[in-house]
Order: C-alpha cells, then sequence, then structure tokens
C-alpha cells in the first residue's frame, strides 16, 4: 500500500505573531544590539526608552494608515512613515508591518525599510563594539575645524 503526501496547500500561510520572518527577526536583532549597547555602558538607559516611544509611535502610524487604506480613505505619506522608523521607531515600525501586513509588498518602501533596518543595525553593532562612539563624530569636525 502506498501512502499518499497530505495535499500541498495552494498558498502560503498568512503571517501572525507566531510566525518569524525577517521584519520580526531584524527587530530582534536590533533589540538584542540595544540592550547590549546598554549593557555595556555604551549608551544610557534612556536611549532605550526613545527606542520603546518611537516603536510605539511608528506602530500607531502604521497602523493609522492601514485603517485609512481600508477605509479608501486620506492617507498619510511614506516618508512619515519611514522618518518614524529612522527617528527610534524601526522596531515598531518592522513588527507594525508584519504583524498587520502593512506596506509589505512595495518594492520601494520595502527597499527604503531595509536600508533604515541596516542603518540602525550597523550603527547599533559599530558601538557596540567600541567602533563607534557617540559624539565621536562631533568631536572629529571639531579636530578638523579648530584652527
Amino acid at each position: 500500500m502506498a501512502s499518499t503526501a497530505p495535499p500541498k496547500p495552494t498558498h502560503e500561510p498568512q503571517p501572525g505573531f507566531r510566525q518569524i520572518s525577517v521584519r520580526t527577526a531584524a527587530a530582534a536583532t536590533i533589540i538584542v544590539l540595544l540592550g547590549n549597547d546598554i549593557m555595556l555602558e555604551r549608551f544610557p538607559a534612556w536611549v532605550g526608552l526613545l527606542y520603546i516611544i518611537g516603536g510605539i509611535a511608528s506602530w500607531m502610524f502604521y497602523q493609522a494608515d492601514k485603517q485609512a487604506a481600508e477605509k479608501r480613505e486620506w492617507r498619510a505619506p511614506e516618508r512619515k512613515l519611514h522618518l518614524a522608523d529612522l527617528a527610534f521607531g524601526i522596531i515598531g515600525g518592522l513588527l507594525a508591518q508584519h504583524v498587520l501586513r502593512h506596506k509589505t509588498y512595495k518594492p520601494g518602501f520595502v527597499m527604503v525599510t531595509a536600508l533604515i533596518t541596516a542603518l540602525h543595525v550597523l550603527t547599533l553593532g559599530l558601538i557596540m563594539l567600541g567602533v563607534y562612539a557617540p559624539g565621536g563624530v562631533g568631536d572629529f569636525f571639531r579636530r578638523c575645524f579648530a584652527g
């Protein structure tokens, strides 16, 4: 008797809270790097608070934009979402994109989000490794332009 395999689903499962995606992995990476920077005292704890506040604000912007899209109402410019992600809101933005399934298929938006994510990961990683110290850029320019 030959056993038959169950039929394969014709579509991929929808992302949700339990399924890991690139976005959730990136958000987790940023959280780990941020936590390490704070534990290694490369950042004060209030920087973590900025990421929490920014993440909540970014989530709320994505949620409002998703609701407006569903109701076919006026929507926020994409740059508002990107600026929220850039200004410490990247964790909330990535998680909102994953959970709400919003702004995940538009190639230009996805590319800019990936660049913002890479910027946060690179900056936090370099700080953690001690390669870059916040304030170091200001010191560099002061030395360059000091007479």
